[in-house]
């Protein structure tokens, strides 16, 4: 069973969220006024791959005719020029040639100079769609050329909807499917293909995904209800910093990853500044300089493997931090 392929979208209309490149896309073909290139940038598993070959298909009337490189593995000059040569070879189908240039970012410089040389000297009824996580590496003369589509995080609600909807469809049952949902939408950071691949893994479990604990344990996510008592007892004055380390080493125990314990806090934190936003100012500024602080620290996770000792010493800031202000 592989979720995520059987319920990948096939049109713009089944894709979850990107209302605005898919209003963009399905208008200029409408009237006739497709781009030479294009640069889809967002989040991995937020539809770009997915748009790409739907709107490939779009203008050719055949997927099979779209080429297709991942430059995460293809992404040598030599491979280039075979590409671009193979698509001066290849027949024009529907008046068009798409080529899609996946994680584009991770092209060598040699690479990425044929590439523009090629989007300069525009090969005839030839349509480049570059996909990327990150924006900001590909090389600027090539971004310059191209009409760039960001694909935004998806809504969570909208997430839970297309989870309820694919769980009704497999006819599993289970009292406890909100919640399951609920979880998965909240740590799935606006992928669907997150939110899908997490709740296989959860339907893995059959019987025992009624069981709460059971879930968050698998997918590594420590529960709503730890992490809140585990956010209080941060923001009390009485902090104790020994306390605060023995939690997270037991976060860690049960399968909790530290990625998980600092998004989780995160947002915990976030939704204590808004119900505390009329009530106690005090509390309000230290969770939403809490939440600043951990957001910080959830970037530079992203940097090292020592995610544990990062997130300990997170808490030693927070730990001096208070302490000035008592």
């Amino acid at each position: 069973m592989n979720l995520a392929n059987k319920y990948k979208p096939l049109t713009f209309n089944a894709v979850i969220g990107q209302s605005i490149p898919k209003t963009i896309l399905t208008h200029q073909i409408n009237t006739h006024t497709v781009g030479k290139a294009y640069l889809f940038c967002g989040g991995s598993g937020t539809g770009k791959s997915t748009m790409a070959r739907i709107f490939g298909s779009m203008l050719t009337g055949d997927l099979s005719t779209v080429l297709e490189l991942d430059t995460a593995t293809h992404n040598s000059v030599d491979e280039m020029r075979e590409l671009i040569e193979s698509a001066r070879r290849s027949p024009i189908v529907g008046n068009k040639r798409v080529i899609i240039l996946d994680e584009c970012h991770l092209l060598s410089n040699s690479a990425g100079n044929v590439l523009l040389k090629t989007l300069e000297d525009e090969l005839p009824d030839t349509i480049f769609i570059l996909c990327t996580t990150n924006p900001e590496k590909v090389l600027p003369t090539i971004r310059n050329r191209t009409q760039i589509m960001r694909f935004v995080p998806v809504d969570t609600e909208a997430i839970k909807s297309h989870l309820i909807n694919i769980i009704t469809s497999e006819g599993y049952v289970t009292l406890n499917m909100h919640t399951i949902v609920d979880i998965i939408s909240e740590h799935a950071n606006g992928s669907v293909r997150n939110a899908i691949t997490m709740l296989e893994q959860v339907l893995g479990l059959g019987d025992s995904m009624d069981n709460t604990d059971n879930v968050c344990n698998l997918l590594g996510i420590p529960n709503n209800e730890s992490i809140s008592k585990f956010a209080i007892k941060t923001t009390c004055t009485d902090f104790n910093i020994n306390d605060i380390v023995r939690d997270i080493d037991n976060f860690i125990k049960i399968g909790s990853t530290p990625s998980s314990i600092a998004e989780s806090l995160f947002k915990q934190y976030v939704r204590e500044a808004i119900f505390n936003a009329n009530k106690d100012e005090y509390k309000r500024k230290l969770s939403m300089t809490l939440a600043s602080k951990l957001r910080q620290c959830l970037f530079e996770m992203k940097q090292t493997s020592a995610q544990r000792d990062l997130l300990v010493s997170y808490f030693l800031e927070v730990y001096e931090m208070k302490r000035g202000m008592i």
